[in-house]
């Protein structure tokens, strides 16, 4: 995905498959940095935007507890 994003940046779909990778990592500040570049690029799968931020909070506050 990383090869996918340096030819292409604004491939949306590779953006979303490593923001599901940085999530499972636990990689939280990367996600936000990932999702503020989806939010400006997207076009066919915007409406994965609220569903990132929904799980990314709900990581987060299991991670705080």
């Amino acid at each position: 995905m990383n090869t996918s994003l340096l030819l292409d940046p604004n491939d949306e779909d590779a953006i979303y498959m490593l923001i599901n990778i940085k999530l499972k990592k636990s990689n939280f500040s990367k996600v936000k940095e990932l999702t503020e570049k989806f939010e400006v690029v997207c076009s066919l799968l915007c409406n994965k935007t609220s569903s990132i931020k929904t799980r990314l909070n709900e990581i987060e506050a299991k991670e705080k507890s």
